[in-house]
């Protein structure tokens, strides 16, 4: 419905799950580990498949236990596909100006009021 399209790339064994291999500070080796118990993977390609099916132009690729290269696939798919100019949307952000006319007419209330009172002052003299 917004036109976003998704690539999967597949990597893993479908059939037999793999351990996590990482490496510490110390540059010591081992296995990822979540709650004390060792995390182990394993490519679930259906669905994947299923996510790029609903999505138009979607694309998988099943790369497996195999390599793939990431250059092509940026080449084939998504550089060279049809540039999409984004909805953007327009708020119209008005600037308030009666600062200055409440400021002339305070000016001018301001001078009324001196000159009433020289008047008085002047009545009473």
């Amino acid at each position: 419905e917004k036109g976003i399209r998704i690539i999967a790339i597949g990597i893993g064994d479908e059939n037999e799950g793999k351990r996590i291999p990482v490496t510490n500070e110390n540059n010591e080796r081992s296995f990822l580990k979540y709650e004390g118990q060792e995390v182990w993977s394993k490519l679930d390609a259906d669905t994947l498949r299923k996510m790029v099916n609903v999505t138009p132009g979607g694309k998988y690729f099943n790369v497996a236990t195999g390599t793939i290269d990431l250059g092509t696939v940026y080449r084939q798919l998504i550089a060279g596909a049809e540039k999409k100019e984004l909805e953007s949307e327009t708020i119209n952000r008005y600037e308030e100006k009666f600062q200055i006319f409440l400021s002339a007419a305070f000016f001018l209330l301001c001078i009324e009021f001196v000159l009433t009172e020289r008047k008085k002052e002047g009545k009473n003299a």
